[in-house]
């Protein structure tokens, strides 16, 4: 055989070979991968010393990515411009972009960002160090941050350290080294000398790493933090070799080790926002023509003062307004008196108020306000002008069109009602006009019952069989004859009378600590405590009598509120009245008519009692509890006394407890402040639920200091905090 015939002949066998490896087939598929990645070697090595280039490797056996880095990866010191951190093939590199600072120890915390690059597999909690001295720092601190009112662990919060441990550098210089929270609030600073320093907290808005904003989010310690180490034991566990078959791995044996404990590891920082809001006017507006709303940015502890600024050709009444407030003065309407005033369509004022200025103090500020009111005609022309135009636009008929379209006959699905309308609000120029316009074919051939149609005669048409002539109905049969139904007259109406409107809220049945409420629609000119009349009645009885234990009280901030305050009794049938004529409206002068409105209390058996005995407060501590619901709302609040919270008249379901250390006496939670050094008030949580049941008494004992804060919480009521974009 030729030697181009062997070659030709082991060509063939090549591709046939090639061929059947390249045949179409299913891939067999094989378990999940769930081993994460394994760590390779690093550049520059762990721990290294002397280490001046801003490129850090670390490599895996395996593709990795990181996610989430701008979250989850930290840098300490930090970096005013954020290093670059990726994963590249089976390397994550992070490259610095600050300079590199001299003899300082760089940590780099990865958390759980690194991830193989198919299955998401983490390489769990790392964290990579190198120093560019001759030595590095190895010591750290731990523990939690909170938030100080709920408890709720604060994640994504950064944490700094100063070595500087006066009060001003935590508000003018950046920290030392960092570290960020994770979901369950826990962090760990590294890197650390071994020296006092001062641990914060920082809700750092502006990524400056100090508290230069007041809106930002902070927690302090008390004093300074001094670090050390110490050996302790860790559990280590050694598993049997999975035998054939199994799917669960069996522990061999438990080995105790020594370890190198970092202290302090169970630090707990507690989170808060400081009392405070930019106070500015941020807007007004005047909606009805006899009220103008004032919205400002923040609570305020004054009123603001209104100066109207009018032509003297318009006289005015001083006492212009009746003030609408709330208790945090940030929303004020101010009701119209004066009617002159009432009537401009443009009302000018000055109002001056305390406005936080740029170094967030309260100043004095002066704004001119022109408030208008538009009329309802003026915002409907205005609105249909804009309908139109876009309809226009859109190649649409607009409303005007229409109306040219139908002037000349009433549509309706009904007779007779339309009918009255048209024939009582019509005109003769009216009738005339559509006499002229209509079409007049289907009643050309008909004859009127003892009259004829004429020219001259006033027709409404209403379809093709009826149709008015003057004030009289007639319908066209199919012979073509018309026949009136009857002659038409204009329903009687019967002049309305306007009343006072009074809103109750007060239910059917309510409970026995209720306090309903009355709200007049606009304020009272006149008014009379002694119109109110309250009646009760046993359950047994079929006669209302009258009482006279319970109070009629004007809200304190609202003048058109009433507050209803009664000794109620359980199970008991009440009716509340008021005579008509005793209040007058500040406008139009009309008065309420007479309201009356009957409700009865739930029994004693609705409720349960909750009694709760403190142990762990100082002596002359004041505290209140309050209980919550599965939302983590507060349903009711009682003050400690003598070291026991009694609930009373607690409705039936699954409560939590929260306890509040009032350290000022005010019945609220009170933040801190870090210019006065002042803590938030500490809050306690029972760690359990209780369960209230009707007609049923609970006791309870409570020690305050049983558990740490951070595990003090149940954790059904534990929000997880959004990712913060």
């Amino acid at each position: 055989m030729s030697l181009s015939k062997l070659t030709r002949i082991s060509i063939l066998l090549m591709f046939l070979g090639i061929a059947g490896c390249a045949s179409i087939g299913t891939p067999q598929g094989g378990p999940k991968d769930e081993t994460p990645p394994v760590l390779v070697k690093t550049k520059p090595a762990a721990n290294a010393t002397q280490w001046k280039k801003k490129k850090i490797e670390i490599e895996f056996d395996e593709l990795v990515s990181v996610q989430s880095a701008n979250e989850k990866v930290v840098i300490s010191p930090p970096q005013k411009k954020p290093a670059l951190v990726s994963g590249i093939m089976n390397k994550v590199v992070v490259e610095l972009q600050d300079s590199i600072k001299e003899n300082t120890t760089y940590t780099i915390d990865f958390s759980d960002a690194i991830v193989d690059y198919n299955e998401s597999n983490p390489y769990g909690q790392y964290s990579f160090a190198f120093s560019t001295g001759d030595s590095i720092d190895s010591l750290c601190v731990s523990g939690h941050v909170l938030d100080a009112a709920t408890l709720n662990p604060k994640s994504g919060v950064i944490v700094g350290v100063h070595s500087d441990l006066h009060d001003s550098v935590f508000q003018t210089t950046p920290f030392l080294r960092i570290a960020k929270t994770n979901a369950e609030g826990y962090f760990c600073v590294r890197g650390l000398k071994n020296v006092p320093y001062h641990v914060f907290a920082l809700g750092d808005q502006n990524r400056d790493y100090f508290f230069d904003q007041k809106g930002e989010g902070l927690a302090f310690p008390d004093s300074a933090v001094h670090l050390w180490t110490e050996v302790c034991q860790k559990p280590d566990t050694i598993w049997q070799p999975l035998a054939k078959g199994d799917t669960t791995r069996k522990v061999d044996t438990v080995i105790m080790r020594d370890i190198t404990c970092f202290k302090p590891d169970s630090l707990l920082l507690m989170y808060f926002n400081e009392d405070f809001g930019r106070q500015y006017l941020a807007k007004s507006e005047r909606k009805e023509a006899n009220k103008i709303v004032l919205f400002f940015g923040f609570k305020a502890d004054t009123l603001p003062t209104l100066q109207l600024l009018v032509p003297d050709s318009i006289e005015h009444q001083e006492d212009w307004y009746v003030l609408e407030d709330n208790p945090t003065h940030d929303t004020l309407t101010y009701w119209i008196k004066d009617s002159s005033l009432i009537k401009l369509d443009t009302i000018a004022l000055q109002v001056d108020y305390l406005k936080t200025d740029s170094n967030d103090l309260l100043s004095p500020a002066c704004d001119t306000l022109q408030v208008v009111f538009k009329k309802e005609k003026e915002k409907a022309s205005k609105k249909k002008s804009q309908d139109n135009k876009r309809n226009n636009r859109r190649g649409r008929k607009n409303d005007n069109d229409l109306e040219q379209k139908n002037d000349t006959i009433f549509r309706t699905d009904t007779i007779v009602t339309p009918l009255y309308d048209a024939i009582t609000e019509a005109n003769d120029s009216l009738f005339a006009m559509l006499s002229e316009r209509i079409s007049r074919a289907a009643i050309d051939s008909a004859h009127v019952e003892g009259d004829s149609i004429s020219k001259t005669d006033s027709l409404i048409v209403l379809n093709d069989s009826i149709f008015a002539k003057n004030d009289t109905i007639f319908v066209l049969l199919k012979n073509d004859t018309a026949y009136h139904h009857d002659t038409i007259l204009p329903p009687a109406k019967k002049p309305e009378v306007k009343h006072f409107k009074l809103t109750a809220k007060l239910g059917s049945e309510i409970h026995i600590y209720a306090v309903p409420t009355f709200t007049w629609e606009s304020p009272v000119a006149k008014d009379s405590i002694e119109a109110w009349h309250l009646y009760q009645k046993e359950a047994e009885d079929t006669v209302w009598q009258e009482i006279h234990n319970f109070d009629m009280e004007q809200d304190f901030y609202n003048p058109r509120m009433l507050h209803l305050y009664g000794d109620w009794e359980y199970e008991t049938s009440y009716k509340i009245e008021l005579d008509s004529g005793a209040y007058r409206c500040l406008y139009d002068s009309i008065t309420n008519e007479k309201f009356s409105q009957e409700f009865k209390t739930k029994s004693e058996k609705d409720y349960s009692r909750l009694t709760i005995s403190i142990v762990g407060l100082s002596a002359g501590q004041t505290a209140f509890v309050e209980v919550l619901n599965s939302s983590d709302k507060v349903i009711h609040q009682e003050a400690v006394i003598d070291g026991v919270a009694d609930c009373l008249n607690m409705p039936a379901g699954d409560v939590y407890v929260r306890l509040v250390l009032d350290t000022n006496d005010d019945f609220l939670w009170t933040p801190g402040n870090y210019d006065t050094k002042r803590q938030p008030e500490q809050v306690f949580y029972l760690n359990k639920k209780i369960s209230l049941k009707a007609n049923w008494e609970i006791n309870e004992t409570w020690n305050i200091w049983e558990l740490p804060f951070e595990k003090q919480k149940p954790k059904e009521l534990i929000k997880k905090e959004e990712k913060k974009r």
